[in-house]
């Protein structure tokens, strides 16, 4: 026997399920609807960026691995380019 009894629950009692977190802090044009701005940092301080799947404003229905790349890439390009005017 692979496991003790006290150890196996039957699969008629598994509850498995997966959360993929969206939306917990929103990329918004209007620093009332949302803590980051359309370039990804917080509304009240740029050194602070934020690229995953928690920028979008809902969830999905759809696999959102290209929206995120992509949001993700504007974003790296417009830091970049500010900071590249910095120095």
């Amino acid at each position: 026997m692979p496991y003790p009894p006290a150890l196996f629950i039957p699969k008629n009692l598994l509850k498995l399920m997966t959360i993929h977190l969206f939306s917990s802090i929103q990329i918004s044009g209007n620093k009332k609807l949302g803590p980051l701005n359309e370039d990804g940092h917080l509304w009240n301080d740029d050194t602070i960026y934020v690229n995953d799947g928690s920028i979008l404003p809902d969830s999905p229905s759809v696999n959102p691995q290209g929206i995120i790349m992509a949001l993700a890439r504007i974003n790296a390009n417009k830091f970049l380019n500010r900071i590249k005017n910095e120095f």
